[in-house]
């Protein structure tokens, strides 16, 4: 699974705006920054279907390695296990097994296949670890994107509220107005008040 902060780049946060706005139209600005606020805010969605999938997946490895070490366990000292086998959703019959040397084991798609003990021992904690990867790193791609879009939110107030004040100043000056209009997404004047002063925020970096 690739980390999303190769595939985006860094959101940077506009400490001088009127600086960055020198030689550039307040419409194709902000329609810049709303178009890559969307695309992080998809990804975002993305991530957390993702992590969720995974936060399920996890127990259900863990589980499962869990009953196949128990059952490698028995069968090397010849004990008798009690299991509960469940017939169908909420109805369970308890039956007895000794000396099990394979096991079959949900593939996904609908495809199970028997493995030996050991072989099937080796293929869940190599899952296991897979999955505990995965989500640390979606984890830790979920935190950039989440940075990434409040960081462009910051940018879109700081642009808007620049252009309400330049346009404030060339009316005081009787100068031709042009209304910037602005999606209903972000909450301008709110969020910049916020942040007015503040450096820059910090990055989530990804290992």
């Amino acid at each position: 699974m690739g980390s999303t902060n190769t595939e985006f780049p860094k959101a940077e946060f506009i400490s001088d705006v009127a600086s960055f706005m020198e030689g550039k139209t307040v419409d194709t600005v902000l329609q810049d920054l709303q178009d890559r606020y969307r695309k992080f805010k998809l990804v975002e969605s993305q991530l957390l279907q993702k992590k969720a999938k995974l936060l399920t997946k996890l127990p259900e490895i863990q589980k499962a390695l869990d009953i196949v070490n128990k059952l490698i366990s028995a069968s090397d000292s010849g004990q008798e296990l009690v299991m509960d086998f469940e017939l169908s959703e909420s109805v369970f019959a308890k039956t007895k097994v000794e000396n099990v040397q394979t096991v079959n084991l949900w593939l996904g798609a609908g495809v199970m296949v028997e493995y030996p003990l050991e072989e099937a021992k080796q293929l869940l904690e190599t899952n296991l670890s897979n999955c505990k990867t995965n989500l640390k790193t979606v984890t830790a791609d979920l935190d950039f994107v989440k940075d990434s879009a409040t960081t462009m939110e910051v940018s879109i107030a700081r642009v808007y509220n620049f252009d309400v004040e330049r346009r404030r100043k060339a009316k005081d000056e009787g100068q031709p107005q042009h209304e910037t209009r602005v999606h209903s997404m972000v909450q301008h004047s709110t969020w910049d008040q916020a942040v007015m002063g503040r450096t820059q925020p910090e990055q989530i970096s990804v290992a």
